[in-house]
């Protein structure tokens, strides 16, 4: 899920199938852990775009199947990570894996209709553009 040295605030999402876990962690000062369950039927339409700082869950964004295209910046100095979700957690591509900062784009072909969501590995501020 997350593996920082130092101060860390943000959101990752993870699917995960029915059953019990355990979380491991492995920290020298206090920590919290916030565990949500979004159960969510529809999301933020298309085009719109998404800004932040640092990790984030972004979402949920309803999508059509079909293409989308991603227009991505990064102004951080280390990984920079945008990975497409569905709703049950399943990744279905990976938008962008740079250093550093960086700009770029990506046109990707969504499998089906529904609500998906993007995982944000960030460093620094951030902006995703979606668009049909």
């Amino acid at each position: 899920m997350s593996n920082v040295i130092g101060r860390y605030v943000g959101a990752v999402p993870v699917g995960v199938k029915a059953g019990s876990y355990l979380l491991e962690t492995d920290a020298d000062g206090s920590w919290k852990v916030t565990i949500l369950q979004p159960r969510v039927t529809s999301g933020k339409a298309i085009p719109t775009t998404y800004q932040g700082k640092g990790p984030y869950a972004v979402g949920p964004v309803q999508m059509d199947s079909g293409r989308a295209g991603f227009a991505m910046k990064h102004d951080g100095e280390s990984n920079f990570a945008v990975l497409l979700m569905n709703n049950k957690g399943q990744k279905l591509e990976l938008l962008a894996n740079e250093i550093g900062a960086w700009s770029g784009s990506k046109a990707v072909r969504v499998p089906a209709r529904g609500v998906n969501w993007l995982s944000v590995d960030a460093d620094g501020s951030w902006q995703v553009d979606i668009s049909k």
